[in-house]
Order: structure tokens, then sequence, then C-alpha cells
């Protein structure tokens, strides 16, 4: 028997709670997510939005914060339409809506992925929702675990991600945190390349001996140490990096000779 597919309000969505399949239940979880927040002042749109960026933080472990120019808003529902022409030409007048000119405005991609589509986002809002959807969405992202970039200072940081591996050649398994930094092939960075276990590492331009397993960790992140009263290591070493520059900067532009030191 062949799949239907037909579009549910959440409340019609409800009606099949616990008697579907799991990808369907995952939907229907969404929609009970959506429900359960209009009491926090959000549309039924902004509320889908909010419990559909919710399963993309369980499911991928990760979300981004691109800002991208976007023509539709997939929350609000906003579009402002299309750039008009200027002047008059042969399949149009002056004055009329041009389709090839949509008219963008700033929105946020919070699962940004490795093929995009220009002026498109479909996990995200735009800036006349987002905060709105903020102010309900990162108190919720405080009990999940996931990773969340580190320019996207509003929203918790408390775990890392890694992609799980594999190394072919002595059969280590664990995530790419764990293993060896490699310097890039421009030499402006590094990058996980070797393998904790054994010499073996993922050379650029060459074939991967350390390869990707399915699934991902979530690391909790340390909080900085912070100084205790006795320990005056920190400071003595900031007091002395702070006299190396000092007298490097003495040495490249040296002071001109006191009057006593001439008089000498």
């Amino acid at each position: 028997m062949g799949d239907f597919a037909v579009n549910l309000t959440a409340e019609e969505a409800l009606r099949l709670d616990g008697a579907c399949r799991p990808d369907v239940q995952a939907i229907v979880d969404r929609a009970k997510t959506a429900l359960q927040l209009r009491s926090s002042g959000l549309s039924e749109k902004e509320g889908a939005m909010v419990a559909t960026i919710l399963t993309v933080a369980k499911e991928k472990g990760r979300l981004t914060y691109d800002r991208s120019p976007i023509t539709r808003c997939p929350c609000c529902g906003r579009h402002d339409g299309y750039h008009t022409y200027s002047r008059a030409g042969r399949y149009h007048r002056k004055g009329q809506p041009n389709y090839s000119a949509p008219k963008t405005f700033m929105g946020f991609d919070l699962n940004r992925g490795f093929v995009t589509v220009q002026h498109h986002i479909s996990v995200g809002y735009c800036t006349d929702c987002r905060g709105r959807v903020e102010a309900v969405l990162l108190p919720l992202l405080a009990d999940e675990r996931v990773d969340c970039p580190d320019h996207w200072a509003a929203a918790p940081h408390r775990f890392r991600r890694f992609d799980n591996k594999t190394c072919t050649a002595c059969g280590w398994e664990g995530h790419e945190g764990q293993m060896r930094p490699r310097r890039t092939l421009m030499g402006d960075g590094t990058y996980p390349g070797g393998c904790p276990n054994c010499p073996a590492e993922n050379a650029p331009l060459s074939r991967a001996v350390i390869v990707s397993r399915d699934g991902f960790t979530l690391v909790e992140r340390q909080a900085p140490k912070a100084p205790t009263p006795g320990d005056q290591s920190a400071s003595a070493e900031s007091d002395a990096s702070v006299v190396e520059r000092e007298g490097s900067r003495d040495r490249q532009n040296p002071s001109p000779p006191t009057q006593q030191e001439g008089e000498l």
C-alpha cells in the first residue's frame, strides 16, 4: 500500500499521537511542542519553528547562526515582494514588478548545510520575529545537549560536537576531538588529522586513513579555571609578558638621551 501526503494543523496531527510510524510520530511531537508554546505569546508558525529548531538540535547536536539575505521568512512568513522596473521594455512597463529581482532582508540560518540555496533558509527566522522567537527558544536550548556557535553570544555554550571517527590502520574508534592536530596545506592553521593511537594521518590531497563513522559525540566544555588568591603564577607570567613587550618596544624605538646623560 502506498504512502499518502496531506497537510494537517497541529490539532489534527494530535489525533495520530501513538498510532503512527516513528517518522510520523516525530512530526506529531513537533506539533505538540508548537501547541504548548502558544501560551508563550508565539503564533502557530513561530511555535512550529521553535519546535523544528529543537528537533534539529536533538538530531544533529549542532545549530548554526549564519546571517543570510532571504526573500521569505520561514518563521513569520514575511515577504517584501519584488523590485519594480525603472524603465519600460519590450515585455514590461515601467513600475511593474520585476519577478527576477525579489526584495531581500536579513535572516538567520540555524541549520546551514554544505549545499545552500541563494536567498532561502528552511530553519531560522528574520529580524522581525527574532526577538520573540529567541526569548522562548534560548531558555529551552539551555536544557538541551547542543553545540551552538561562539558568535551566537546569547546561546548556551556548554557542549562541543565532534564527528565520530575510526582508524583503518589500527582500528581505533573515537571522535575528531581526540585526534592529533596536523598543519594545513597552506600552513595557516591546523585540523584534526592524526590518529591518537598510531602514526597514521590524513595527509592533504591523499586517501583518508581515518574515516568517519555514524553518529557524533558531545563533549562538555570545561569552564576556565579561576585563579586562587595564593596563586601568583598567572599574574607573574602576565607581568613578565608586559615587561617583555615593553622591552622590545624600547629596543625598536630607543628614547633620546636625557640632559644628564648628555653631560656625562
